[in-house]
């Protein structure tokens, strides 16, 4: 193993699809136990059998959950931590995105963007530092490449997405004095149901169009390429392991040189 993870419990909010999919399934391949939430009861079931059916060192549980109410996140996640023993770590990768015109900004969509993204992660990290604080554990929270090229329509989503790194960069802070890590997992593109979206067919299939987006979604890349999801979860996975012990209130960039900050 790259990491060890193995025997770690990790609650993975988002998992039903795209990159939350991707941080359960290798987490489990690694040996983790994976608790596997996301509104998507359906969704949720889906890929639970599919992960299951590769027959992972790990497991991985399903807990269909509605990350914006707070009430119903912390009985999931004291749940959680009485059946496996405790919580190790948590991973918000829960989210949604509504173009929002900058000319006409329909505020009901802003808040919902919000209610999701930052709310409902922080719903997620308050019920959870408890067991975290027991366990010396870790948060990782996941935001965007748009935080550094942001587009019009992504006003709400990445203002959400700025939020979530204040309030990590506030929980590294304040928690690290009983042992607890947070740090922010910020993707560029990465091949998921988010960016095809636009391009999906009512029949599911895609677009003739979609080929031509793909590529220019390559050429953001100097490795001309558009990452998978888990070459944004094995990031997370060193960030949850020991390896990263001294590694707190970082925003890290999986994003193939999409951009390159100094």
């Amino acid at each position: 193993m790259a990491f060890n993870v193995a025997e770690r419990v990790v609650f993975v909010t988002g998992a039903a699809s795209g990159i939350g999919a991707g941080i359960a399934e290798v987490f489990a391949r690694e040996g983790a136990t994976v608790i596997a939430a996301d509104l998507s009861a359906e969704g949720l079931d889906a890929e639970i059998r599919r992960v299951r059916a590769l027959n992972l060192t790990g497991t991985v549980h399903a807990a269909p959950l509605d990350v914006t109410d707070a009430a119903a996140v912390e009985r999931a996640l004291d749940a959680a931590a009485a059946e496996f023993g405790g919580i190790d770590a948590v991973i918000n990768s829960a989210g949604i995105f509504i173009d929002i015109d900058p000319y006409d900004i329909n505020t009901d969509a802003v808040r919902k963007v919000m209610e999701v993204n930052y709310f409902g992660t922080l719903n997620v990290c308050r019920a959870a530092t408890k067991h975290l604080i027991s366990r010396r554990g870790s948060i990782v929270n996941l935001a965007t490449g748009g935080l550094d090229r942001p587009l019009p329509a992504q006003l709400a989503y990445v203002a959400s997405k700025a939020a979530v790194v204040e309030l990590t960069r506030s929980l590294a802070l304040a928690l690290g004095r009983d042992g607890v890590r947070a740090n922010v997992v910020a993707p560029g593109y990465i091949d998921t149901p988010m960016i095809r979206r636009n391009h999906t067919l009512p029949s599911g299939e895609l677009s003739t169009e979609w080929e031509e987006q793909l590529e220019t979604y390559r050429s953001y890349s100097p490795l001309h390429m558009v990452g998978q999801p888990e070459d944004v979860a094995w990031l997370i996975v060193y960030l949850v392991s020991d390896e990263a012990k001294f590694v707190t209130g970082q925003t890290f960039r999986p994003n193939g040189g999409f951009v390159v900050p100094r």
